[in-house]
């Protein structure tokens, strides 16, 4: 994990922004993922 800065407002945009970048990745990754089964269900049934 990385080393967060510590601000004293205890807002980290820089932190948030990545976080959801990684967040919006994870989703994508998923979404592809549900996609390519939903597929091969398909092609079974």
């Amino acid at each position: 994990m990385a080393e967060k800065s510590v601000d004293p407002t205890g807002v980290q945009p820089v932190d948030a922004v990545l976080l959801t970048a990684a967040e919006d990745e994870d989703l994508r990754i998923a979404t592809e993922v549900l996609s390519s089964i939903g597929m091969a269900a398909g092609e079974v049934l």
